[in-house]
């Protein structure tokens, strides 16, 4: 009997019911289920309207492909340089796709946006959490192993051994990568992350190479195909990861975040700000929270903040920033491209937009963000 879970990059996800198991209860748990409520991209909605989808799909999809490397790998294992290392593969199956489920459950709202304001990045999150008696997750991995837990955790952190194992998860050819790539192209609406995924994973080999233990392709199958990879994932960062636009709503969202750091300890505001959320505020103070706060915020928490905040007459900043988020009404990029132009251009570039800044009332910390490399914008 299978389990279906239907998507929308690889129509119909199946699961044995008795064989998987594990990843079935997994999937059912709160800390699993709390990442629908992550956007996958962070603020990429705001350029591409259809990037709403969340870390909960990306990571069934990367589950799905974990599972598909090592059974064809195994029906290939006749051909294998190194058929002792495809063995190990399915010696470590649950390890793999539990693995390959949980890696980014410790994401906190909008994905790695949050990260600049956490004193903890989503690794660390994810191998407390992991790793807490406390959780769902935990439960379920020591009911079937009691060394799952640690297990999952030392491939999060890459030390666990065999290392192609940990590979599978976090390499430069992953199941990580080769989903976000598919699914993030698919659902943003461009055409640069797509590549040939049936012919990636029939030429994908492991074995030794100095001494190491490597994922790769078949030299002369693969060629092409690894070539079609490396410029799906350089194109994705260069025109949706990177785009000027999502790059100026995180902007827009780190000064929010700022300004309401600035006001929060105000003790003539902070009672008009109760309705924040204790573990949010110490979130973005970076001090120390329980796995049971950090598991409270998701997007939708973030989002209902920033809501009461638009609506509310606490503070004229934070409410037009409130404002902007919500509405998008985002700031602009001044383009400056030209390598000729020597770097004290730039920097009088720069007092002149202050200038102009402070000339209509504003604060320019509130609107810009300096980056004064070569070739690259200024975003106010």
């Amino acid at each position: 009997m299978l389990k279906v879970y239907r998507d929308p990059l690889y129509n119909m996800i199946t699961f044995d019911r008795n064989k998987d198991k594990i990843i079935i209860d997994l999937i059912d748990t709160r800390e699993v289920q709390r990442l629908k409520r992550i956007r996958q991209l962070g603020f990429s909605w705001f350029t591409f309207h259809g990037a709403e989808h969340s870390r909960f799909a990306h990571s069934i999809g990367a589950t799905h492909l974990a599972k598909r490397i090592i059974e064809i790998m195994k029906e290939n294992k006749k051909h294998a340089v190194s058929p002792d290392l495809i063995d190990q593969m399915e010696e470590y199956r649950n390890l793999i796709l539990c693995s390959a489920l949980l890696h980014d459950i410790g994401h906190g709202p909008f994905s790695h946006v949050i990260e600049r304001f956490s004193a903890m990045k989503h690794e660390g999150w994810s191998n407390k959490i992991i790793m807490d008696k406390t959780s769902e997750v935990n439960r379920v991995l020591a009911s079937y192993d009691e060394k799952l837990p640690e297990q999952i955790r030392d491939v999060i952190t890459k030390v666990f051994r065999p290392q192609h194992i940990t590979k599978i998860i976090s390499s430069q050819l992953d199941v990580d990568r080769i989903d976000y790539l598919l699914r993030d192209s698919l659902m943003t609406g461009v055409s640069y992350g797509r590549f040939d995924l049936e012919w990636l994973l029939h030429s994908l080999r492991i074995g030794k190479v100095s001494g190491q233990t490597e994922i790769g392709f078949d030299l002369r199958k693969g060629r092409y195909i690894a070539e079609e990879f490396i410029i799906a994932r350089y194109s994705m960062y260069n025109q949706v990861y990177y785009h000027k636009t999502t790059r100026g709503v995180e902007i827009l969202f780190e000064k929010l975040i700022k300004r309401l750091l600035d006001v929060i300890d105000n003790k003539k505001i902070a009672k008009k700000l109760e309705f924040i959320p204790s573990a949010f505020v110490k979130l973005i103070k970076r001090e120390e929270l329980s796995v049971e706060e950090y598991l409270s915020l998701d997007d939708s928490v973030v989002f209902f903040i920033v809501n009461r905040l638009a609506y509310s007459d606490i503070d004229t900043i934070l409410k037009d920033l409130s404002q902007r988020l919500l509405n998008r009404r985002l700031f602009k990029c001044v383009e400056i491209d030209d390598q000729d132009f020597p770097l004290t251009f730039f920097l009088e570039k720069m007092k002149e937009l202050n200038d102009k800044a402070w000339g209509k009332g504003y604060d320019p910390a509130l609107l810009k963000n300096q980056n004064l490399r070569r070739n690259r914008k200024v975003e106010i």
